[in-house]
């Protein structure tokens, strides 16, 4: 064995050991078995991700890559999920449904283009402030909500912009269900925890919830991150099934 692959799989156990001990610390018994269900799920998705995932659907991870090249794409904190949201979206049988989706947190459109190439969906409902958060340079937004008009021209027709933040358009939104809620918005704990239980209510029977930065730790106590709030859904609401867990969570609301 190489010292270059020795190292990587060194690093690679190391980043295993870490979000394990992200998911259940600080340990709390009443979290055992929703803990227990996230770490065999964490393990297995990252099993599938590295020996099956990877190699399976890199061609369209490439593909999406070449086709950003041509829109207003300056940070792309999206495309590194593409190879797992494939599998998922080939193994749901989405693809090809005519789904409407919700989606909270826009940007310039990245996750947006990628759905609507690859879904067959019939409106997708964009909700974004386009104001940055916490986490970003507010300063450099002055042009993300043209940026994104802009890079979804083509599409417009099946797209519904609503530019204020989520928590006005669940208290406005109380007719649309939808197939597919894709949450990358605030992630602020009071913020995701507002969009889970919001997303909970709006979701189709068998429709699927997929949260962006599960595993992130921008904020110094764990408790301010998006996991607790997701962590609070899923003790709460029985119904939901872990599919796959990754730096993004995706789950399914059952009957």
């Amino acid at each position: 064995m190489s010292n270059n692959l020795k190292k990587k799989i060194i690093n690679h156990f190391k980043y295993l050991i870490s979000n394990i001990k992200y998911i259940v610390l600080p340990f709390n018994i009443k979290n055992l078995t929703l803990d227990c269900r996230l770490i065999i799920s964490f393990i297995w998705s990252d099993i599938k991700f590295q020996f099956l995932l990877k190699r399976k659907y890199s061609s369209k991870f490439k593909k999406h890559k070449e086709f950003i090249k041509q829109k207003i794409i300056t940070n792309d904190w999206f495309s590194q999920n593409i190879i797992h949201l494939e599998y998922f979206l080939s193994k749901e049988k989405l693809k090809n449904k005519g789904l409407d989706v919700l989606e909270i947190g826009s940007y310039q459109g990245n996750s947006t283009l990628y759905f609507l190439k690859n879904i067959n969906i019939n409106k997708i409902t964009c909700i974004d402030t386009f104001k940055g958060s916490d986490e970003h340079d507010k300063t450099k937004f002055d042009n993300i909500y043209n940026d994104f008009c802009q890079n979804i021209l083509e599409y417009k027709s099946q797209i519904i912009i609503k530019k204020f933040d989520s928590k006005s358009f669940f208290n406005i939104n109380n007719k649309s269900l939808y197939d597919l809620i894709y949450i990358d918005g605030s992630h602020k704990y009071e913020d995701v925890l507002t969009d889970a239980f919001g997303a909970f209510e709006l979701l189709k029977n068998n429709g699927c919830i997929i949260f962006d930065d599960f595993l992130w730790k921008y904020y110094e106590k764990k408790d301010k991150n998006p996991i607790n709030a997701i962590k609070l859904l899923l003790k709460k609401k029985n119904n939901l099934k872990i599919l796959f867990t990754s730096y993004q969570i995706i789950l399914k609301k059952n009957d």
